[in-house]
């Protein structure tokens, strides 16, 4: 029976549940054992499918009150193979993200330690042992982009609270999954806030008040800020929509602009999945240059 907690000022958490794993690279990590199970082909189309209610007897009733029954058209969700294909590439990034942070291990400890460092120095430092990987996906507006990917990452628990592993004490909690959209303004500094704010409404800390409003720390110092911020709420997937809103100009350049999002999956091994449209085609071939891995996922529609 699954078991949820209200963290102070903040969101509902899944109190962990660990489960043994097939893949040996998963084994006797609390972060990969917590998480829901590895779906098959035949789970993920039934956790995805959303079908409205059907009754024929509806169709006699009178056309006012049709009216209303069609609106039950908008919560409908066909799965198809393409959808089946993105689930199961964001639960192998989630995992491998996780496989080079097991909170047990002792590199877990340096790692916090070098990040501290990192924020005293005002620079990361690159981490040689940590394996990063992307992903991209381009479509136009109005082709299911953002509904896909918040379909499949609902089938996971955005918080998990730990306390307890293998009868080793583990207070942390464990963020799956973060999504953030890309601000108006198209800054790495507005980009930097919105993390700052939707972390704070989820784990109820105060990171916007103690960071984001300071304006003595430019968009350069705050990244170690939010590599370590990353690290210690061990942040599976960073997900970022609406990627063409951001501005080259207003970010200091292209390379400037997406270094943000190589140096989060290159410093920790942080998956990152950049959502937009065909607009943001240059931003994407950049970031497929500098990280480590990227994979490049396109709609129907749009070739």
């Amino acid at each position: 029976m699954t078991e949820w907690i209200h963290i102070p000022n903040g969101a509902l958490a899944q109190v962990a549940q660990y489960s043994s794993q097939i893949v040996s690279q998963y084994k006797d990590n609390a972060m990969i054992e917590a998480l829901p199970s590895i779906m098959s082909k035949e789970e993920v189309v039934q956790s995805l499918s959303s079908y409205p209610h059907f009754d024929k007897e509806e169709r006699y009733a009178d056309s006012h009150y049709r009216f209303h029954m069609i609106q039950q058209l908008l919560g409908y969700f066909q799965v198809i193979p393409l959808h089946i294909d993105l689930e199961n590439r964001i639960s192998r990034l989630i995992r491998q993200g996780y496989v080079n942070r097991n909170p047990i291990q002792p590199n877990y400890a340096s790692q916090m330690v070098q990040g501290y460092a990192d924020i005293q120095r005002g620079q990361i430092h690159p981490n040689i042992q940590t394996s990063s990987s992307g992903l991209t996906i381009v479509g136009v507006s109005g082709m299911g982009k953002s509904t896909a990917i918040n379909r499949i990452l609902s089938t996971m628990p955005q918080i998990i609270s730990h306390s307890e592993y293998n009868g080793v004490q583990l207070s942390a909690y464990e963020v799956v999954f973060l999504r953030l959209e890309c601000p108006p303004d198209g800054s790495i500094r507005g980009l930097i806030n919105n993390f700052f704010v939707e972390l704070d409404q989820l784990l109820g800390t105060n990171y916007m008040d103690r960071f984001g409003k300071n304006t003595k720390l430019s968009a350069a110092s705050l990244m170690p800020i939010v590599s370590q911020i990353s690290r210690s709420c061990n942040l599976g997937i960073l997900v970022v929509d609406e990627i063409q809103n951001l501005s080259v100009a207003k970010s200091g350049g292209a390379e400037k602009m997406l270094s943000f999002f190589v140096t989060l999956s290159n410093s920790i091994g942080l998956p990152t999945i950049l959502i937009g449209t065909p607009t943001a085609q240059a931003l994407f071939r950049i970031f497929a240059l500098h990280a480590a891995e990227v994979v490049r996922v396109t709609l129907p529609g749009y070739q």
